[in-house]
C-alpha cells in the first residue's frame, strides 16, 4: 500500500507540474525557468529494450540507462554486463528482444512500424516515436520521462524557443547566413566531396531555428548534390557532419570540430571555401535526433557562425 501511495504521489507531482503548480518534491533553479523532478521508481520500465540510438540517448538523460536490458549495436551507452545487443536497423534479432522479457520496447518511426505491429501481436508493450522535427524530439523525451518516471527538467520555454534564443539580436535584422550541411560516412572530406546534404530534416529545421538559411530548399530529406548544384547554391558556411562510428575514443556527447581546406574540384569559388568557413564535425551527436544532441549541435553552429560562447548561451546539461 505504501509503495502504491508513493507512485500516486509522484504521478500527481508530474500532473501538477504540467499545470504550473509547484509541488513539494520539485526544485526550482535561481531563475525560475526550470523545475527538476527526481527519478522515480520506474515501475512501468524496470526492463527496457530500445531500438533507437536517439531514444537510448534520451533514456540516459532521464537517468534510466540502468533499466535498459537490450539496445542496438549503434548505441553509445555506459558499459554493463547485463545489457544485450539486439542487432541493428536491418538485422534486428526479434527473438532476442522477446527473450529479454521487456516491460516496454521503445522504437523510432511511424505508427505503422512493422516491428511495432509484430511486437504488439506477441503481446509485448511498445511505443513508437516519430523524431523528424524538433517538436517531436522534445515530445518523445517528455512522454518517456513521464511514463518511466525518469529524472526530468520542466522548462518554461519549448526546446525550439531555447535553441532560438542563441540568435544574437543584431542578427535578427540582418540577412540570414546561408549554410549547407553535408553528411560524411568515412571518406576523406578534404579530398572527396560528400554527396548527401541535409534537406527537410531535423538538421535542416535546426538551421532555420537558429536564424540560418538552409541553402537546399527542395523537398527531399537527404538529397544528393552535384558540384554544379553546390556552386549555384553558393553557401557561406559548410558543415560536414561525421558520425565517427568507428571512433570509440569519443564520448557519447563529445563533438570534435576541424576547420578544413577542401580540395574539391570546381568549387574553389564557393563563398564558404574562399573564406575558410568549411568545418567537419565529428561525433555521435551529429547523427541522432535527441534533445541533448540538438542542444549540442545548436550551440556549436551558433558559436561557429555568430561567435557565441556556447557554454554561456545555452544550458547543455538540461
Amino acid at each position: 500500500m505504501v509503495r502504491m501511495l508513493n507512485v500516486l504521489i509522484r504521478k500527481l507531482a508530474v500532473h501538477l507540474t504540467l499545470l504550473g503548480v509547484i509541488f513539494f518534491n520539485l526544485s526550482i533553479d535561481s531563475h525560475a525557468t526550470t523545475m527538476s523532478i527526481p527519478k522515480g521508481e520506474s515501475l512501468n520500465c524496470q526492463r527496457i529494450v530500445s531500438i533507437s540510438p536517439a531514444l537510448s540517448d534520451m533514456l540516459v538523460e532521464l537517468e534510466l540507462e540502468d533499466h535498459i536490458v537490450g539496445a542496438t549495436r549503434y548505441d553509445r551507452l555506459p558499459a554493463t554486463k547485463t545489457r544485450e545487443i539486439i542487432g541493428g536497423y536491418f538485422d534486428l534479432n526479434l527473438e532476442k528482444v522477446i527473450s529479454l522479457k521487456p516491460d516496454i520496447v521503445f522504437l523510432e518511426g511511424n505508427v505503422s512500424n512493422p516491428i511495432s505491429e509484430r511486437l504488439t501481436s506477441l503481446g509485448i508493450k511498445n511505443r513508437v516515436y516519430a523524431l523528424d522535427t524538433i517538436e517531436e524530439i522534445e515530445a518523445a523525451k517528455q512522454e518517456i520521462g513521464h511514463y518511466c518516471e525518469g529524472a526530468m527538467e520542466i522548462h518554461s520555454q519549448t526546446l525550439k524557443d531555447q535553441l532560438a534564443s542563441l540568435i544574437p539580436l543584431e542578427s535578427k535584422v540582418e540577412e540570414k547566413p546561408r549554410v549547407l550541411i553535408l553528411y560524411n560516412y568515412g571518406d576523406n572530406a578534404v579530398k572527396i566531396l560528400p554527396k548527401l546534404a541535409a534537406g527537410r530534416s531535423f538538421h535542416g529545421e535546426l538551421l532555420e531555428t537558429l536564424g540560418m538559411r538552409n541553402v537546399y530548399l527542395g523537398s527531399l530529406n537527404a538529397p544528393e548534390l552535384t558540384r554544379e548544384a553546390i556552386s549555384i547554391l553558393n553557401p557561406q558556411w559548410i558543415f560536414i557532419l561525421n558520425g565517427a562510428v568507428d571512433d570509440t575514443s569519443l564520448m557519447r556527447d563529445e563533438l570534435i570540430v576541424k576547420q578544413i581546406s577542401p580540395q574539391w574540384e570546381f568549387l574553389s569559388s564557393v563563398e564558404a571555401v574562399r573564406h575558410q568557413h568549411v568545418y567537419e564535425i565529428f561525433g555521435f551527436y551529429t547523427q541522432i535526433p535527441s534533445v541533448a544532441a540538438m542542444k549540442q549541435l545548436a550551440a556549436l553552429f551558433a558559436d561557429l557562425v555568430y561567435g557565441i560562447e556556447a557554454e554561456t548561451a545555452l544550458e547543455l546539461s538540461h
